[in-house]
C-alpha cells in the first residue's frame, strides 16, 4: 500500500548521491556564521539599519 510506496520513494531519493570529505569546510563556515551572528555589534548594526535607515528621509 501507501507505506511501501513511501519507503520506495525515500530509498530512490538516496540513490546516486556522492558524499565527499569536505565536511570540515562546512563546519568552519557554520562556525564563522554563528560567530558573526552572535556578535553584539553586528546585531546592533543590523537593528540600526533596519529600524532607522529604511528610507533616505
Amino acid at each position: 500500500g501507501y507505506t511501501s510506496s513511501a519507503v520506495n520513494l525515500f530509498k530512490a531519493l538516496c540513490k546516486n548521491i556522492v558524499q565527499t570529505n569536505d565536511s570540515s569546510k562546512y563546519i568552519r563556515i557554520n562556525r564563522d556564521l554563528n560567530a558573526f551572528y552572535n556578535n553584539p555589534w553586528h546585531n546592533s548594526k543590523s537593528t540600526l539599519k533596519r529600524d532607522y535607515c529604511k528610507t533616505p528621509w
